[in-house]
């Protein structure tokens, strides 16, 4: 993944040739033992606790979390939860480089 440019690049270069990204060919296949943690971070990325004036996400909201891996009925609820909160700081601390460098 290395070699290929970043997604608002891809997506740029393809708009302005009237096509759609095929990101399937950039992602990483979703390993079975992940599924569940993919599908509950879908759900619940953006269900987040912010402070400060310029509202940062610090941290998931676990009911959140815990709510939708009880919808899904996730059998493994400590793994999918730690897998959830690791993809979600993952997220959020490119999404902060990204606002330092806006500044």
């Amino acid at each position: 993944m290395g070699d290929k440019p970043p997604c608002e690049v891809c997506r740029a270069f393809k708009k302005k040739k009237n096509q759609v990204p095929d990101c399937s060919k950039c992602f990483p296949e979703i390993m079975p033992e992940n599924e569940d943690a993919v599908a509950v971070y879908s759900q619940v990325h953006s269900q987040a606790i912010y402070v400060g004036m310029e509202g940062v996400a610090v941290d998931l909201d676990f009911n959140a979390v815990k709510f939708v891996m009880d919808l899904n009925e996730v059998e493994n609820k400590f793994d999918c939860f730690h897998k959830v909160l690791m993809m979600w700081h993952h997220v959020a601390k490119i999404d902060n480089a990204k606002r330092k460098i806006k500044k």
